[in-house]
């Protein structure tokens, strides 16, 4: 027993021997066998069953390595001439699927920053109508094109403050007045709109969540009405989900809604009616960030 003893701790010093070890600012020692070290921070596997771990840079007071090499990380500390030999190079490994991260990102690289571009087109639901058309509601309802560009900037990163610009058409829509079914005939209503909007990315997923404040406007042409509102207050809002496709461009697919509301003016009796738009579809993009 005695000798089975010995033979253990002979083992277990031989482990911790070869082990590299991370001391730390406030004096904890960190000991496994150092994977790579950054600018930023050092990745390592600790001793015992744990996963890798990674521990920023500015925590670490030094380094000693399993050959008993040691280097400084505090800027005005004097290195050992023996650890002066021994220069704090990078170490690495490949890293299983699992354990990958997304490029580096300091040269930009998939990274949402800087200047942005986002186009959308798309196809979905519309509906206008009149509210109170001489007594009764005129809906005009039907598929809808939309399309939307945005041109903005990362005020941090994944967080963007843009200037956002659509467009939503329904060519010859179903038209209702007072419930009942009215022929289609030739017509044709388009709201359009301009106004400041806000993304946020969830990373690393690249699913992004958008909203816009907007002033918008729709405009009828055919057999029942003809002209446009004035401007009023209109609200989009959308959740994509972006891919890659090269260092800084991305495609993607969103869920987006678009409501608004405005005035527009009957000559034929000068009456003033609520006109309310709306769409809903899948929209396709392109961005640049």
């Amino acid at each position: 027993m005695k000798k089975l003893s010995g033979v253990l701790a002979a083992l277990l010093f031989t482990i911790t021997a070869h082990a590299d070890e991370i001391h730390l600012q406030g004096g904890e020692i960190l000991r496994g066998k150092i994977i790579q070290v950054t600018s930023q921070s050092i990745e390592y596997d600790p001793e015992g069953t744990r996963a890798f771990d990674i521990i920023p840079r500015g925590q670490i007071s030094k380094i000693v390595y399993d050959d008993g090499s040691t280097v400084f990380l505090n800027e005005g500390t004097t290195v050992p001439a023996a650890a002066a030999e021994r220069p704090l190079e990078p170490r690495t490994r490949t890293l299983p699927p699992s354990e990958q991260s997304s490029p580096a990102s300091g040269d930009g690289t998939h990274t949402h920053d800087g200047f942005y571009f986002r186009a959308l087109f798309g196809f979905g639901s519309a509906i206008t109508s009149f509210e109170n058309y001489s007594g009764n509601e005129l809906k005009f309802e039907g598929g809808a094109a939309a399309m939307r560009l945005q041109f903005g900037y990362a005020v941090m990163e994944d967080l963007i403050v843009f200037l956002d610009n659509g467009g939503t058409a329904m060519a010859e829509p179903d038209v209702t007045y007072g419930g009942n079914d009215v022929d289609r005939g030739n017509s044709e209503v388009s709201f359009s709109d301009f106004g400041i909007g806000v993304t946020y990315y969830f990373m690393p997923y690249n699913i992004y969540l958008s909203a816009s404040l907007l002033l918008f406007y729709t405009s009828f042409e055919g057999d029942y009405v003809e002209g446009e509102t004035d401007y009023g207050v209109g609200y989009q809002i959308s959740i994509g989900k972006e891919w890659w496709i090269s260092k800084n461009w991305g495609i993607g697919v969103a869920l987006l809604g678009f409501y608004g509301k405005a005035t527009a003016t009957i000559d034929a009796d000068n009456s003033e009616h609520d006109v309310t738009s709306s769409f809903i579809g899948i929209m396709f993009s392109a961005t640049y960030n």
